[in-house]
């Protein structure tokens, strides 16, 4: 017989509390006769490496969490799997991060313990020091926290089945915690990937489009993996209890956020088929190994709606890519207008809608059921257009951060850009003014 419910949520809640607390003394508390943070001794080459680190710990985390879905589905495993060999794949990812909190944390130990170097501060402050070097380096800062919590996490996953028991859904609490902090750690990855954008230029890209894909992949098996497997009994048993609108509506807002972030990011056309394309091959992986281990295994309908979307919306991108009058480098303005990103997210939804909400509905009984269908777009249209708003946001924000050139960002009112491709971005005055294009190399 299992402890009430409420033990679990409780237990979690005061884990969760615990770091949330930490965050605010570590990065938004008062530093008393303390003006600004300490300055930043971290080169931006040493940022960008650690942003390949935590792209390997997401490949490892990934890997093991597929391995360890099969593994459940085959042998069950409750109560005596916590160090079998997919566990194991999943604590080596995440103690990498561990490891660049440890390694950050003695940074910032070393700092404190040399007041000189804290601008003459006296005897006695040394978590003062931490708190600043922490606001000095706030990516790390923010991987190094998640990271702890991560680890944290999973004795509380234990826990948590000791009390609520087997508990098989995608969607159970430590699990949803498990992959907020999983795509928080990525998303910190992806901001200190534009650190030498200037420097390593496509190679930058390609990190951070792997970083986007890594944070897909997670939440897509969180939100759909049901869905995917819905052949299996238990698995059909879950998602016939859940709102018929559901599945497209996890599709819709999970795909288009990464395709909006990983255009804002890179300011690249084609990455938001790249990362949906990522997670098409992982899927199809899942699906040759769970047919072969677990038979009839899971489908690749949820990946392939995905990637439908990102198509639709990168030849949108395209085919206003000259739609500007000014060349400023890629790098330099990984910001585009508002108007870029909206039609793109319709443009999105609308290659989600007449060709992934078909194939999605080959998967389900309920596909002859036009209320699937209204409510599908009902919902998830306004859903992923919330979603992807707040990701423009929080990518413009990684992007400028993590590439050093927050104090360089332009006012909104005076520049609107939009990517042309490669490794150039056209910008339109708001105001309408119109500037002659630079002369081409050719005809010089």
């Amino acid at each position: 017989m299992h402890a009430p419910e409420w033990q679990g949520w409780v237990a979690l809640a005061l884990l969760a509390a615990a770091f949330l607390g930490a965050g605010w003394w570590l990065f938004f508390s008062p530093l008393p006769g303390v003006a600004g943070a300490a300055p930043s001794r971290t080169s931006p080459r040493a940022r960008q490496w650690v942003s390949v680190l935590v792209l390997s710990g997401g490949v490892l985390f990934i890997a093991g969490a597929r391995w360890d879905e099969i593994w459940h589905r085959k042998f069950g495993g409750f109560g005596d799997d916590f160090l079998w060999p997919p566990h194991l794949l999943m604590y080596a990812g995440l103690g990498l991060n561990a490891v660049f909190a440890v390694a950050g944390l003695a940074v910032a130990g070393g700092l404190a313990r040399r007041p000189q170097a804290l601008g003459g501060l006296p005897e006695g402050t040394g978590w003062l020091g931490i708190r600043r070097q922490v606001r000095a380096e706030p990516m790390i800062g923010f991987l190094g926290l998640t990271a702890m919590s991560q680890m944290a996490s999973i004795p509380s996953d234990l826990l948590w089945h000791e009390i609520i028991g087997p508990d098989l859904t995608a969607w159970s609490l430590p699990h949803l915690l498990l992959a907020i902090t999983t795509g928080a750690v990525l998303w910190a990855g992806v901001g200190l990937s534009r650190a030498s954008a200037r420097v390593w230029r496509g190679r930058a890209d390609i990190v951070t489009v792997c970083l986007i894909a890594a944070s897909l992949v997670s939440m897509m098996q969180i939100g759909t993996t049901e869905w995917d497997w819905a052949v299996d009994v238990g698995s059909r048993a879950i998602v016939d209890a859940r709102p018929i609108w559901a599945w497209p509506v996890v599709c819709a807002v999970v795909g288009s956020v990464h395709a909006i972030a990983a255009r804002t990011v890179t300011g690249r056309i084609g990455t938001a088929t790249a990362v949906a394309g990522i997670g098409v091959v992982v899927q199809g992986i899942t699906v040759m190994v769970g047919r072969e281990v677990v038979p009839p295994g899971p489908g690749i309908a949820s990946a392939m709606s995905v990637m439908f979307g990102a198509l639709a919306a990168d030849a949108w991108w395209w085919r206003r890519r000259r739609a500007s009058d000014r060349v400023v480098p890629s790098w330099l303005v990984p910001v585009l207008s508002t108007a870029d990103l909206w039609t793109g997210y319709i443009a999105w939804f609308v290659g989600f809608t007449l060709f992934g909400l078909p194939y999605l509905a080959v998967r389900t009984t309920l596909s002859s059921d036009p209320m699937w269908w209204i409510l599908a777009v009902v919902v998830g249209l306004p859903a992923g257009a919330v979603a992807s708003g707040l990701t423009r946001d929080v990518a413009r924000w990684l992007a400028w951060q993590g590439a050093g050139l927050g104090t360089l960002l332009p006012p909104a009112s005076r520049a609107v850009p939009t990517p042309k491709g490669g490794s150039a971005v056209r910008v339109a005055s708001s105001k309408g003014a119109s500037r002659k294009r630079p002369p081409s190399r050719r005809g010089a």
